[in-house]
């Protein structure tokens, strides 16, 4: 495990008041009320989880004990090839290819178990292709959005922050907080472009704001893509050729917006 990845890493809260769950969005546990219920006026509510099976507490424990295991394995990969020579050492592969690191705390049995992540934007975006697009089928699809990516200039800086909160709620393992609080400092920003592009990322953050029950921000941001339509002439025939750049998935992307 890398220390400086400590930093980076999210926490999971273990425990969901009921007006969180009832509304599919992350919930800090904190009580007696949460930060968001706090925020937006509601009553805090707890309730002892009926569903069978380990609990969290014994979940916890199997991970860790997966993980350590995992972690002897390396070290005795480490050990085996420098026995015998070799200069170049290979690191064990991770059992989960798309988490970048899972460490996983075992407290004294008075605090509740914490499970921290850092998360790969990419397992977000898929995320966000596995449960939002097939709903939306808007943007770019998924191969096609990852090969505009690798073009410098492929100007979805915004709308990539967007998928990538909308992913995170689908994410058990964390907080869609701070993926939502930059994608929002991004498109509050005064010097957004008007850009087809931003069109689909302050639409799509709006249906997801409205999701997670901020309706009057949504709105306003409704609002304001009205304004980039109009600018961008988006009801116009000749909208998909003005900027599909001779690509027909590309144009067909914004006859969809």
């Amino acid at each position: 495990m890398d220390p400086s990845s400590d930093s980076k890493r999210i926490e999971r809260v273990v425990l969901a008041c009921v007006q969180c769950r009832s509304r599919h969005v992350k919930c800090d546990s904190t009580q007696p009320i949460c930060k968001r219920c706090e925020r937006d006026g509601k009553e805090g509510m707890y309730q002892k989880s009926r569903r069978g099976g380990l609990d969290k507490a014994a979940l916890a424990r199997r991970h860790l004990r997966v993980q350590k295991e995992a972690e002897g394995a390396r070290q005795d990969h480490h050990a085996a090839t420098t026995y015998m020579g070799n200069q170049t050492l290979f690191d064990v592969p991770s059992c989960s290819p798309k988490i970048d690191a899972i460490q996983l705390v075992e407290p004294q049995l008075s605090q509740p178990i914490s499970v921290v992540f850092q998360v790969n934007n990419n397992r977000l975006l898929e995320l966000f292709f596995e449960n939002f697009w097939p709903s939306f089928p808007v943007v770019l699809p998924w191969h096609y959005l990852q090969a505009r990516r690798l073009d410098h200039n492929h100007g979805m800086n915004e709308l990539l922050l967007v998928l990538q909160w909308i992913g995170s709620i689908y994410a058990p393992w964390s907080t869609s907080d701070p993926y939502y609080e930059t994608a929002l400092e991004a498109l509050n920003s005064p010097t957004l472009a008007h850009t087809p592009f931003n069109f689909q990322a302050l639409t799509h953050f709006a249906i997801a704001q409205y999701h997670c029950d901020i309706r009057v921000d949504a709105r306003n941001k409704f609002n304001t893509t009205i304004d980039i339509a109009l600018k961008l002439r988006m009801n116009e025939r000749c909208f998909p050729q003005a900027y599909g750049e001779g690509n027909p998935v590309l144009e067909e992307s914004w006859r969809r917006t």
